[in-house]
């Protein structure tokens, strides 16, 4: 069983498909055109939740569509609004109907919108990348009740630092954002140029 269950939004499934170029002059172009496809795009991913969701199986569902850069949101929090967060506060509550809650997947710097994250009715979020700004410790003061994943930054700690340096991050971000609901690990994935011994360090602390 899959575990969590992975789930588009849509967004990033039109624009990769499209490419992020072609996707941006089309909806530049024919806006109508392009939110209906992002509407059935929801729909299809919707329908597919309510024929196969199972919170025996699987309580959790990981929902997801990379929205941001290390720095900001790769389209504005205005467009957002209004194409993207409807349509996620509909795929969320499509899960709620089944028992199931909600993780919330997005790589990169997310604050200019986390209150419409909450407000779309989520349970946490994922990845957590320490270098974009999100920093386990200040969403958890930002929004104590959520389930916060990942945490421990891939890019930079995880690679390069030493197993005392990655011991030390992890109870930093245990300290600051423990206490429940902290799933911790990788701020995106165990990739290979991780050394394992840095791995098990971050598992064994």
């Amino acid at each position: 069983v899959l575990f969590p269950n992975e789930s588009p939004v849509g967004l990033d499934t039109a624009h990769i498909r499209a490419g992020l170029v072609l996707f941006s002059y089309a909806y530049a172009e024919e806006p109508e055109t392009i939110s209906a496809w992002l509407e059935a795009l929801n729909w299809a991913e919707i329908q597919r939740v309510h024929e196969t969701a199972d919170a025996t199986l699987s309580p959790v569902a990981l929902v997801y569509a990379d929205q941001a850069d290390k720095n900001k949101t790769l389209f504005s929090p205005a467009f957002l609004r209004r194409e993207f967060f409807p349509r996620l506060r509909k795929l969320v509550d499509a899960w709620h109907s089944h028992g199931i809650r909600v993780i919330f997947h997005s790589d990169g710097n997310l604050w200019a919108v986390l209150d419409d994250f909450r407000a779309s009715g989520i349970e946490g979020i994922n990845p957590l990348e320490p270098l974009s700004h999100m920093y386990a410790g200040d969403v958890r003061k930002a929004y104590p009740e959520w389930i916060l994943m990942g945490g421990v930054d891939a890019s930079q700690l995880l690679p390069f630092g030493s197993e005392a340096d990655v011991r030390a991050a992890v109870r930093r971000t245990i300290g600051d954002a423990g206490g429940g609901r902290l799933w911790l690990g990788s701020s995106t994935e165990i990739h290979p140029a991780i050394p394992v011994k840095n791995v098990v360090a971050m598992w064994d602390e």
